[in-house]
């Protein structure tokens, strides 16, 4: 535990991978929890999702914190409906990137706020087809920042704005968004050419408890293939997932669904949960 103490800060982790990681690791993060008893938790959602599924099969408690903050990844409802059954803290997202820091951050109220005294945010909306013109993508300044004030960073993240732009918490600067709805690579299609964020997915998805974790391919515009990770027997779940799927993508979409034990996240840790294998043009999306 010493070897991961850094200041006032633990890290829980020293497996990034969590295809290394045991019950014994499992059982540490518990343990340790509960011996530094941290005011903040932060995490990846993933991760953190990752212990809350083992505490809650194996009946352990784990200590709760303050609050937890969520970062590095696109949260999955089915991650934050874990953890929110094992944590009693309230869940709070944050938003940013490696080039432009913390760019929004969750309020109590759920909507996301610009960290105005950090950045300057232009909207720029996708087409009324894909979602347009309350969906689109956010280019980033960053202030106090001599080598990039004049740089705009196309963060590659959907954002959908808040219709009235006010917050019930009273912080009304600046940008005011409903959601991170997943990145513009990530971007799938329905049968007919519609862009579909990963949020779509995940949203749909969410509403079949069974469902632990998935990646969808779409290998074309009519072919997707589905991995999933299920707890319990997959008894009905199979039929009412692609139901769930042809819903959103079209009655002739070709899905193929599998079970598997696991899914490998990409090399930087992260979860790309939606893919499109195919070439589309990102520009011809946008107005």
């Amino acid at each position: 535990m010493e070897n991961r103490i850094l200041g006032h800060n633990l890290f829980l982790n020293e497996k990034i991978n969590v295809m290394q990681w045991q019950p014994r690791h499992l059982e540490r993060m518990a343990r340790e929890l509960k011996i530094f008893q941290p005011v903040i938790l932060e995490a990846n959602p993933s991760l953190l999702a990752r212990l809350a599924w083992w505490a809650w099969d194996e009946g352990q408690e784990l200590f709760s914190p303050a609050a937890i903050i969520l970062t590095f990844e696109f949260p999955s409802q089915s991650h934050l409906a874990a953890i929110r059954r094992v944590f009693a803290a309230p869940l709070i997202s944050s938003f940013g990137s490696t080039e432009t820091g913390f760019v929004l951050m969750q309020c109590e109220a759920g909507l996301f706020h610009q960290n105005v005294n950090f950045c300057r945010i232009d909207f720029h909306p996708l087409t009324a087809r894909h979602g347009g013109p309350d969906l689109g993508r956010i280019l980033v300044s960053t202030f106090n920042n001599p080598w990039a004030a004049i740089l705009r960073f196309d963060v590659g993240d959907l954002i959908r704005l808040h219709p009235t732009g006010q917050c019930v918490c009273g912080r009304n600067e600046g940008l005011l968004a409903e959601a991170v709805e997943g990145r513009v690579a990530n971007a799938t299609f329905t049968t007919r050419g519609d862009l579909v964020t990963t949020m779509a997915l995940d949203t749909l998805l969410a509403r079949i408890p069974e469902i632990r974790d998935y990646h969808l391919e779409q290998h074309s515009r009519t072919q997707f293939e589905l991995q999933l990770i299920l707890t319990g027997s997959s008894a009905g779940v199979l039929d009412r997932t692609r139901q769930a799927l042809e819903s959103l993508y079209g009655q002739d979409g070709d899905f193929t669904l599998t079970v598997v034990s696991d899914l490998l996240p990409g090399p930087s840790g992260k979860f790309r949960r939606t893919q499109a294998k195919f070439d589309f043009d990102q520009k011809g999306l946008f107005v």
